[in-house]
């Protein structure tokens, strides 16, 4: 099916973009003309068909005028059952105020029939839509309303969006890539299991959830990987196959989808596998994994840009220099052994290496030039030069503080170097009223860590320990905060009669710091304070009624209730603060 502007047309169509005329069209012209060769492309000289050849004639409604994009307007047609009977293999899109031909498209033979009522015989709906695409078509035509979906074909569109992702994905991943142990063969227990993981085939992204059981008859055998996108109700989904055989080739399949075939595996007369697929230990994202691979090969030898590079271009194994900014190698310092060994004086008691090894000296700081650097000396100094060189690089220009009082998720900062984590967890609420004063809740335990930028993923999951809620009962425990391997353990609540609850404990930590226990309650009346956090000091034990002053705060924890209180403090809530250090 072939469409076109004819000359009329695009002369017309000038006319009124340079005249600021709107262009009308107004009318879409059916015709059957015999012998039309719909292979051969569409004359543009063309004006209407003769008379005798056309079979109906459409007034385009102005609501089936619509724009697709600023250079792309839709007419569409909408043939009802009412109308027919007759046949049409050309469509021409019609000026009527300027009675000219604008557009023309050739088809294969269509049938239009109209329902029959007296034989009781259904007529067809059509629909057809002709795109008029040329710069500026939305200005010119006036058209104002979008098209509706149903106006334009978004079947070659999205075609079109699978295939771009699967050629993106093939230029990355190339013919076949798996990570890790995905559609990997392996024998188990006498049978052959196809692994669950994740791979791509020619851009396609395969997953396999579980691992599936392999039936194999004779052996030898390759297990290949049948790929495909194949169509599910409306949507396209890949489907893998994994098939036995000798070889494979990629195909087309009765409904014109595309069939990669894969080698996985080789499974020999012996019963043995041989892995072929080409792999990579993909664990997180690919971006991850590449960055992992680049830091680890920072400082190769052979990187001229890296620290290595720099300071082997100060050594020198030269002993007559005399550059106060080289570093002397251990060749530089044996020659000088092996020269005044040379020398040595037969009758000297003490000897050459004796006198060497007293001038022999292993600090960095010395200015002296009589003396021998050591090795030791030289390594220091290296070590000394790398280390100011990566400080230097990484200067902290910024302190940023990131404070969680309840859950969340932490970004970390693009520009991060290092950070402190203080992780505190929820203190405990105080305790059950035994007589007279009941004893202070548990202040929580804190973790305290610092972490190189390389330690922390870009993001992490922190959880906020509550604290536990007072009531007139035993009280509860606080919650535990957590952020990576460092949990700041919750306070605990009171036990029998007047004694203070157990502060929280901490791990995961550089530091791991415990709570403060609650205080016990008075005999005389009065609740004990709740236990000490490291923010500060707990809820406090009264016997005044009031109750304002009995929370914790910050993983400390609640005061006891007293005589007449009506409900023991709350533990403070647990708090965790990231201190990042950033460079500029």
């Amino acid at each position: 099916m072939s469409t076109v502007i004819t000359k009329a047309g695009e002369q017309l169509i000038a006319q009124k973009i340079g005249a600021g005329a709107v262009l009308s069209i107004d009318t879409i012209i059916l015709a059957h003309i015999p012998d039309l060769d719909v292979s051969l492309p569409v004359d543009r000289d063309q004006g209407k068909p003769q008379q005798d050849h056309v079979v109906h004639e459409y007034a385009i409604p102005e609501e089936f005028k619509g724009y697709v994009n600023p250079n792309q307007v839709v007419y569409s047609m909408l043939l009802g059952s009412e109308i027919g009977n007759f046949q049409f293999n050309w469509l021409g899109l019609y000026s009527s105020a300027g009675d000219v031909l604008v557009a023309v498209t050739h088809l294969p033979v269509t049938e239009k029939w109209q329902t029959d009522k007296a034989s009781n015989t259904l007529g067809n709906n059509l629909t057809r839509n002709f795109l008029l695409q040329f710069s500026g078509a939305k200005t010119v035509t006036n058209i104002t309303v979008e098209a509706k979906t149903w106006q334009v074909d978004f079947t070659a569109r999205l075609r079109s969006i699978d295939e771009r992702e699967r050629l993106n994905n093939r230029d990355l991943y190339g013919r076949s890539c798996f990570f890790n142990d995905g559609f990997s063969v392996v024998k188990e227990s006498g049978s052959y299991v196809l692994k669950s993981g994740a791979g791509y085939v020619e851009g396609i992204r395969c997953v396999l959830n579980a691992d599936r059981q392999l039936t194999v008859s004779a052996l030898p055998k390759n297990v290949f990987l049948d790929v495909a996108l194949q169509q599910q109700g409306s949507n396209v989904v890949p489907v893998v196959t994994p098939l036995l055989g000798s070889s494979r080739v990629d195909y087309m399949d009765g409904y014109n989808a595309r069939h990669y075939c894969i080698k996985v595996a080789e499974i020999s007369a012996a019963g043995e596998v041989k892995d072929v697929r080409r792999t990579e230990a993909v664990t997180s994202d690919l971006v991850e994994y590449l960055k992992r691979r680049t830091d680890n090969h920072a400082n190769r030898k052979d990187d001229p840009h890296n620290t290595l590079a720099k300071v082997k271009a100060l050594l020198s194994s030269s002993i007559t220099n005399a550059s106060a900014v080289m570093i002397a190698t251990p060749l530089a310092v044996k020659t000088v052994y092996d020269l005044l060994l040379t020398h040595k004086n037969a009758n000297d008691p003490h000897g050459v290496v004796a006198k060497v090894k007293a001038l022999l000296t292993s600090s960095v700081i010395s200015t002296s030039t009589t003396m021998f650097a050591t090795p030791k000396a030289v390594k220091v100094a290296y070590d000394k030069g790398v280390s100011a060189y990566d400080l230097a690089n990484t200067k902290i220009n910024k302190v940023n503080l990131v404070v969680f009082n309840s859950s969340g998720i932490y970004q970390k900062s693009p520009n991060l170097i290092a950070a402190e984590v203080i992780v505190t967890g929820g203190g405990a609420s105080g305790g059950k009223l035994y007589y007279n004063g009941a004893g202070g809740g548990g202040g929580a335990g804190t973790s305290i860590k610092i972490y190189s930028a390389a330690e922390i993923p870009s993001s992490v999951s922190v959880v906020i320990g509550a604290g536990g809620i007072g009531n007139a009962g035993n009280g509860y425990n606080g919650g535990d905060s957590k952020f990576l391997s460092q949990i700041g353990g919750g306070g605990k609540q009171s036990h029998l009669y007047h004694s203070g609850g157990a502060g929280g404990v901490a791990s995961g930590g550089d530091i791991n710091l415990r709570g403060s226990g609650g205080d016990v309650g008075d005999h005389d009346g009065a609740g004990g304070a709740g236990g000490a956090s490291y923010w500060g000091g707990g809820g406090l034990g009264s016997m005044d009624e009031s109750i304002n002053y009995l929370h914790g705060f910050n993983g400390s924890g609640g005061g006891g209730r007293d005589e007449v209180a009506a409900r023991s403090g709350n533990g403070g809530n647990g708090v965790v603060v990231i201190k990042e250090f950033l460079k500029g």
